[in-house]
């Protein structure tokens, strides 16, 4: 980040989700592999959360892709089966990615809390 702000730029940390933290079907999907015992203890959010407190505390930006991927129409078309994103999954990557650059935020922290990229 200081490499960033030493050449003129900001640092802006965007956090790509797993499949699982995008759509439901896979998330449930993963809660029942890993046992009823061990589920109890994940949150979906939990890496996101982990991050933007990072960021925070660092004074660098924060993109969570996660809520704008699952507010798409179909979220399992987001991406390729549980793998790569599809054309949609980019694009509205790519949208959340430009609604924070193009709103000029100068720091802190923030994540995307839906398709429409409002401020929590």
């Amino acid at each position: 980040a200081r490499e960033v702000a030493a050449a003129g730029a900001r640092f802006v940390l965007v956090a790509v989700p797993t499949h699982e933290q995008v759509v439901d079907q896979y998330w449930e999907e993963m809660l029942r592999d890993v046992g009823r015992e061990r589920a109890a203890a994940f949150r979906r959010d939990h890496a996101d959360e982990r991050l933007a407190a990072l960021a925070a505390r660092a004074g660098f930006a924060f993109v969570a892709l996660a809520p704008a991927l699952r507010a798409a129409p179909d979220p399992r078309a987001t991406h390729f089966g549980k793998g790569h994103w599809s054309e949609d999954g980019n694009r509205i990557a790519a949208e959340a990615v430009h609604r924070h650059l193009a709103g000029g935020e100068a720091g802190g922290s923030w994540s995307l809390a839906g398709a429409g990229g409002e401020r929590p």
